[in-house]
């Protein structure tokens, strides 16, 4: 079943399809993921976590990700006030402008131009890691755990898909206990995966990227498979 349908403001698609653009990520790849994670509310707040905005931007992962793309992207004050540590760490120095910096989650604009790119940039990184062009769920997870939690997903699913998943990602499960708990039931990482990709694919949503063509990619990836002695380049829908 796909995402139920919704009204979509004009000025909102517009937003998403030139955030789109810019990047090379496909407009209803950028809706649907709006849509799982705030509603389309551009100024929705988690109650378990840092995360603001259209896509729940994290304060840690709309800081590294407006000091990576922001210049490119035309924020190139922004990302000057932000300083990468030696541990790795994204910080604002001045609490006056982090706060500013922070609030830009709320603008629809600057938000869905910075989650395109999030999105490309994690394509790139699976694609590297795995061979092929991730599908659209598997960036969903990408966004939703990060491109290198969504590596030690998919590496661990294929090893062992019945493990637990709340074991390997207990902060993420702490604050999202829909997706990792059915009924108080920890989930497996297969049910994980498989609650985390039906809504980008059951909908029937592609990740039309022109990385995927300029990777050689398949225009419409398989979904990743945890059979047995499953490899991810060569993987079935489950």
């Amino acid at each position: 079943m796909g995402v139920q349908p919704i009204s979509v403001p004009q000025s909102l698609a517009y937003v998403l399809n030139s955030a789109g653009t810019k990047s090379g990520v496909d407009f209803d790849y950028l809706l649907q993921t709006a849509i799982r994670e705030s509603s389309l509310n551009p100024t929705a707040k988690a109650s378990t976590s840092s995360a603001v905005g259209l896509f729940q931007f994290l304060e840690s992962t709309w800081l590294e990700v407006m000091k990576d793309e922001g210049p490119r992207l035309g924020y190139q004050t922004y990302a000057d006030a932000i300083t990468e540590t030696r541990d790795g760490d994204f910080v604002v120095k001045d609490p006056k402008i982090k706060a500013e910096v922070l609030k830009l989650r709320e603008d629809p604009q600057i938000a869905a131009d910075l989650a395109a790119a999030f999105t490309r940039n994690n394509g790139a990184y699976l694609h590297g890691k795995f061979g092929r062009m991730p599908s659209a769920g598997e960036l969903y997870i990408a966004h939703f755990l990060g491109p290198k939690g969504a590596e030690r997903m998919f590496t661990a699913g294929l090893a062992n898909p019945d493990q637990v998943a709340a074991q390997l990602f207990p902060k993420q499960a702490k604050a999202n206990p829909s997706i990792f708990y059915d009924d108080g039931q920890a989930r497996t990482i297969r049910q994980v995966y498989r609650a985390l990709v039906r809504k980008h694919e059951g909908g029937g949503t592609e990740a039309a990227f022109a990385a995927q063509q300029l990777a050689g990619g398949p225009a419409a990836p398989a979904p990743l498979s945890f059979g047995p002695g499953t490899k991810w380049p060569d993987a079935q829908p489950l």
